[in-house]
């Protein structure tokens, strides 16, 4: 496994680890995220023949990236339902939630570390 990138984004230091394996078709991508040193996630992407990526595993970055940003705001949504006692979202109340989180630290980190690959 190899240092792919570093970034620091708000004082913390992201470590992108990647390797590429063999499969039974083709070959993958897989990127460990470390957030100051620790395993934050972990993603995978399989091709059949060749990528077309702008650099050797970009894809499977920004997929881990997107990944740990979607837990993120899943687990911010579940903390808001249970604050509001929403058992479901509608678009009023979706777009009330997506206000709520646009001042996230978190949120803008790893918006930032993402917009940095």
């Amino acid at each position: 496994m190899e240092l792919t990138r570093r970034i620091i984004a708000n004082g913390h230091e992201y470590q992108f680890l990647c390797e590429t394996g063999s499969t039974r078709s083709g070959f993958s991508h897989t990127c460990h995220l470390l957030r100051d040193g620790g395993e934050v996630a972990v993603d995978t992407v399989h091709y059949i023949n060749r990528t077309w990526e702008s650099y050797r595993f970009r894809t499977v970055m920004c997929r881990a990236i997107e990944s740990l940003i979607g837990e993120e705001k899943k687990y911010l949504e579940d903390e808001y339902r249970k604050e509001h006692g929403i058992s479901r979202m509608t678009a009023k109340r979706r777009e009330e939630f997506e206000k709520s989180i646009a001042d996230v630290e978190l949120l803008k980190e790893l918006r930032e570390v993402r917009d940095q690959l």
